[in-house]
């Protein structure tokens, strides 16, 4: 991160789990009018946007998590975006930490996947709010367990205000690509999933050989695997390292290049080769996900020092739904299931980040 110039820098010093920055938090120029908002260390929520700018109008790469930090960030852009006021909004998919500032951006049109657009209306921050609040509640009761999938929901979340949200999905959907002019710049649109969600996509500015990713890349990070299937983010990967982009801004995690994008394929193509291996041995996926985790090979092939590398039981159970062709979306309580055999699998890896999730 050192490479790029900082225009803003927030006054944090520590990052919302409370761990040490490993860049600053802010505004930065990645050249060619090409900016993105960088949120350390990348963890749940610690998500990146971007800003492409062109002749009087840009382009803006998703919002955050809630009202307050979007609005922290739309101000930092303030001084280029009164110029260049924000015609369009492409959300890279559904999640909320991607989405759920879109009210804030008013006037610009609000571009997604079709398969983007119909998990977004299905998503309510208010499931949020309520996860906290479960969380400190399980706490408080005298079971072990119970305390730890509590303190692991509660802290997820603890960050974050959910309050006066109003999801604003698409005013205009696209299958397979979209070009887009902006201010005389083409912009690429590339549909990229399912993979991490039902609808991911890619922003690709030609001129500038600069790739805005969303979640089909984490830095640092561990990829989760809601929808899938894992072959479909693996060919997503693979599309990254044949184009022709020299400049790569993961969802998650530093700005980087491709050398990060082969990571994280060779960490989905190692957990389809080892998640099949166990689903033919009879293992169950929680057990698979143990083995895994906790096995030498994860620690020394450098997953494990990962943010959040327990992902890994989320990632084997819906890599199981594929293997028993069992493709319908997961449902809220089967999401809520899987996080809580997460969370227990958590503080399996206590010197995993961030340590607040981990730790009673």
């Amino acid at each position: 991160m050192d490479k790029w110039k900082m225009i803003v820098v927030t006054d944090r010093q520590r990052t919302r789990y409370d761990e040490t920055p490993q860049y600053p938090e802010g505004l930065y120029d990645i050249e060619n009018q090409v900016y993105a908002w960088m949120v350390p260390n990348g963890s749940w929520g610690e998500s990146n946007a971007g800003l492409v700018v062109g002749e009087g109008e840009s382009l803006l790469v998703d919002t955050l998590w809630d009202l307050s930090i979007t609005g922290e960030m739309l101000q930092a852009m303030k001084p280029i975006t009164q110029d260049a006021p924000i015609k369009y909004l492409v959300n890279t998919h559904a999640d909320g930490d991607h989405i759920w500032g879109n009210q804030l951006v008013e006037n610009a049109e609000i571009i997604m996947t079709a398969a983007c657009d119909r998990e977004a209306r299905e998503m309510k921050p208010a499931a949020m709010t309520m996860l906290g609040k479960t969380g400190k509640t399980l706490e408080k009761l005298g079971i072990q367990k119970a305390k730890k999938v509590g303190r692991y929901f509660h802290n997820m979340v603890a960050p974050y205000d959910f309050k006066g949200i109003e999801v604003k999905a698409a005013t205009r959907t696209f299958e397979n690509e979209m070009a887009l002019q902006v201010g005389g710049r083409e912009i690429d649109l590339i549909q990229a999933g399912p993979a991490h969600t039902r609808g991911d996509l890619m922003v690709y500015v030609p001129d500038a050989k600069t790739l805005f990713c969303g979640d089909i890349l984490f830095a640092g990070s561990t990829p989760v695997l809601w929808a899938g299937p894992v072959e479909n983010w693996i060919a997503a990967l693979q599309k990254v390292l044949d184009m022709d982009a020299g400049v790569i801004v993961p969802g998650h995690g530093p700005v980087c290049d491709k050398g990060t994008v082969t990571r994280e394929k060779e960490y989905l193509e190692y957990l389809q080769l080892e998640v099949g291996e166990r689903f033919k041995a009879g293992m169950s996926a929680k057990d698979a996900a143990y083995d895994i985790a906790l096995g030498d090979d994860f620690s020394r092939r450098g997953f494990l020092q990962w943010d959040s590398a327990e992902r890994v039981m989320t990632n084997t159970h819906v890599i199981y739904r594929h293997l028993q062709r069992r493709t319908g979306h997961l449902k809220a309580a089967e999401k809520l299931n899987i996080l809580r055999k997460q969370a227990l699998l958590a503080y399996k890896l206590p010197d995993a980040a961030p340590a607040s999730m981990r730790k009673l």
